[in-house]
């Protein structure tokens, strides 16, 4: 029987992450903004395309693309108008601005791209890839039973590689908690407190790698909820500890298993590749910090 390690979702979850930090920090000064990157190196090439298009392509909720695009045409990174032959459509195009920005995305992405894959052999580096590009076959394969993903495939970088894993990843994830009333942020705290209940606020956010501000209004939701419950145990009221209720349990147990099963369907005919994935994913984190330090220093 063929068995997954569901530490896996995490592992891709943080690399996408860390890779979209770097370039956005590689961009500071550019006046860009989060999601504009992403739309506007797609534009590159699909320009002009409709909102709904952006949207799927760029794997960003329809009303983010919205309040995005909003921004960027005020900007003047992009013009919408009326597509002649149909008047209800309207068509984004990138200004000449526009196409100043995208063309210095396009070279951080693969700037990036070269750091993330630095020391890692050429047929690593392939084979990670077509990893990635199995997964998300996999995913999109069942896609239609869910949510129909309208994005094509990705192009074979690594940056759409990842962008489309980890969003077909998600979405397999959520389908198998739908019925369980968990919220985004919910399943990756209720893991971390499997192994480590009892810890304190700040360390779920270490674990968890989610900034502090954004895991106390978690831990305030998911009290509310009746998933956790905050201790003092020590002379300092300040300190609390957290641990799981009886419901947080069995929403921690059905996390645990979603995973599982999320990553079976993500990893299904390539189970043997698991192994030398996770090698690889480690060293681009490795680099990806690296190259993340630099950027501060």
């Amino acid at each position: 029987m063929e068995t997954y390690d569901k530490s896996l979702f995490d592992g891709i979850m943080f690399t996408y992450t860390m890779f979209h930090k770097m370039v956005f920090s590689s961009l500071k000064g550019t006046g860009l903004t989060a999601g504009q990157p992403k739309i506007l190196e797609y534009l590159a090439f699909h320009s002009p395309s409709i909102q709904r298009d952006i949207a799927a392509a760029c794997e960003i909720e329809p009303s983010t693309t919205a309040r995005i695009l909003a921004r960027m045409e005020t900007a003047g990174l992009i013009k919408r108008q009326r597509d002649a032959e149909n008047r209800r459509t309207v068509e984004v195009f990138l200004t000449d601005c526009g196409k100043r920005k995208a063309a210095y995305v396009q070279d951080a992405f693969l700037t990036c791209e070269r750091k993330a894959f630095s020391g890692i052999q050429e047929e690593d580096r392939r084979q990670f890839l077509t990893v990635l590009e199995f997964v998300e076959t996999n995913l999109r394969s069942r896609a239609s039973s869910y949510e129909a993903l309208l994005s094509k495939k990705s192009d074979g970088s690594l940056h759409q590689a990842l962008m489309s894993s980890q969003a077909l990843l998600y979405k397999e994830l959520f389908m198998r908690l739908k019925d369980t009333g968990l919220t985004p942020g919910q399943p990756k705290i209720l893991e971390f407190l499997e192994k480590k209940e009892g810890c304190q606020q700040k360390e779920i956010a270490s674990g968890c790698r989610i900034e502090p501000a954004t895991v106390t209004t978690l831990l305030l939701y998911m009290e509310k909820k009746e998933l956790i419950e905050r201790r003092t145990e020590t002379e300092d009221r300040r300190a609390q500890n957290v641990y799981l209720t009886e419901k947080g349990r069995r929403g921690m147990e059905r996390t645990l298993e979603a995973l599982e099963h999320t990553i079976a369907a993500a990893f299904k005919g390539i189970a043997e590749q698991q192994e030398p994935f996770k090698k690889t994913l480690r060293q681009l984190q490795e680099n990806l910090k690296k190259s993340m330090e630099e950027y501060h220093d």
